[in-house]
């Protein structure tokens, strides 16, 4: 089942009342003794900056290896788990979207930067020269220890800022496609997929939200990444179902319920048809790994 919060796993914390937290991955390591978490997600941003390690960062159904200065990006709800083999190096940093607002980034900077998923593969960003980074995490680290400092919030919040766009220049898309993955259509249609999806299964839907054809939208996104929008929107019910089915004890009446389905009978149908087995099979499956 999954958790929110737990006492023994390697996790970034809660937040509590803080807006952004800064934590070694060494200390936290030390405070579970080294014990692997279990899967997890967080209605914050987290930030896993590995310098050195051995172990997995398991992000909705994908692993991916530790490498040396590799940054993983976790945005809210997304379900991950951290399976460390020895004491790590590295940095975790959590933060809320109040804060990214409150600090002055505004409301579309994550959006922008492409960092943050909210479903879909998250491989990590390699860093090949850390030591820009080095220097503006030794500043974000200082501003973070300030105390009792009328602009501090503005102070960190400009520190994450140039964080997330030095990361933003080691990605390994080439410039074309950064263009393409950034442009307004496609943020926006990614935004209202991940508001709506739940209850608007169609691109027609989503094509007049956007004053748009439904041909164009489906020209456009597969354009930029790959897939069409009627792709992009069923991957993205795929993966909350899978999350609930692995992660809750929710019926499957429920979950279908909640994903905008009429009928738990449509519901089995989409998920067979996607996954090869029914939503129980996949559960049973899931859980007996």
């Amino acid at each position: 089942m999954l958790s929110n919060t737990s006492k023994g796993d390697f996790r970034e914390g809660d937040m509590g009342q803080s807006s952004i937290k800064i934590e070694r991955m060494e200390e936290i390591f030390d405070k579970v003794n080294g014990e692997i978490d279990i899967p997890h997600r967080h209605d914050y941003n987290t930030v896993v900056w590995v310098r050195e390690g051995e172990g997995s960062h398991i992000i909705d159904f994908n692993e991916y290896a530790f490498g040396k200065d590799h940054v993983f990006f976790v945005g809210p709800g997304q379900v991950h788990q951290m399976k460390t083999l020895k004491r790590p190096k590295g940095w975790v940093i959590t933060f809320q979207n109040d804060f990214v607002v409150r600090s002055g980034l505004g409301r579309d900077f994550l959006i922008n930067v492409n960092l943050f998923r909210q479903y879909s593969e998250s491989p990590p960003i390699v860093i090949t020269d850390p030591s820009r980074l080095l220097r503006i995490m030794d500043l974000l680290h200082e501003e973070y220890d300030i105390d009792n400092f009328k602009y501090r919030s503005e102070a960190q919040g400009a520190a994450l800022k140039l964080f997330l766009i030095e990361c933003v220049r080691f990605c390994l898309l080439d410039n074309q496609k950064a263009n393409k993955v950034g442009s307004p259509l496609l943020i926006a249609f990614k935004s209202m997929v991940n508001q709506h999806f739940n209850e608007k299964h169609k691109v027609a839907e989503y094509a007049d939200m956007l004053a748009v054809t439904p041909k164009y939208l489906n020209e456009i996104i597969k354009t930029a990444i790959g897939v069409t929008a009627k792709d992009y929107i069923i991957d993205r019910i795929l993966i909350e179902a899978k999350r609930m089915l692995l992660h809750t004890d929710d019926s499957v009446k429920m979950i279908a319920l909640s994903l905008g389905f009429a009928e738990p009978l449509h519901f089995n149908a989409f998920f067979k048809n996607k996954v090869k087995v029914t939503p129980l099979a996949y559960r049973k499956a899931s859980r007996s790994k």
